[in-house]
């Protein structure tokens, strides 16, 4: 499991792209979860169609001009976020981390006031992860039919 000691911060400042992601998470997962967490359902098309759709993406550079005054914020649902970032709902966060979806719900409190809506989960690994639901924090319940 990850651990959070000098050498860890280190090496992971040096990420730059999804790819070195994959790499570290790869090296670092025992196989089991590394299988579970990177692969696709059935044959993996889809995972494949997606893959090759961002593949296609193209950032375009361009020079800013005047910037004075230019902000990140948001304002949604009544809510302001300064530097709006969204954690959409997900599950199984204990397989990459002891703290789970917990150590999720803290990382988006922290990372600003605010500045990140924790979209709670269905599929929680115990009570204590719905700590960061309050006001600007959303819930999200998948319908069974």
């Amino acid at each position: 499991m990850p651990t959070h000691d000098a050498t860890t911060t280190a090496s992971l400042a040096r990420l730059a792209c999804l790819r070195d992601y994959e790499t570290c998470a790869r090296q670092r997962l025992p196989a089991d979860v590394w299988a579970y967490l990177h692969g696709g359902s059935a044959d993996g098309v889809t995972q494949a169609w997606n893959e090759q759709a961002f593949q296609r993406l193209a950032l375009l550079p361009q020079v800013l001009g005047q910037v004075a005054g230019g902000h990140t914020a948001l304002e949604l649902f009544g809510f302001r976020y300064e530097h709006p970032v969204f954690i959409a709902p997900t599950a199984y966060h204990a397989l990459a981390h002891p703290d789970g979806e917990y150590a999720t719900a803290l990382a988006s409190r922290a990372a600003q006031r605010r500045a990140a809506a924790w979209l709670s989960i269905a599929r929680a690994h115990s009570p204590g992860e719905s700590v960061a639901l309050r006001p600007g924090r959303w819930a999200s319940q998948p319908v069974r039919g």
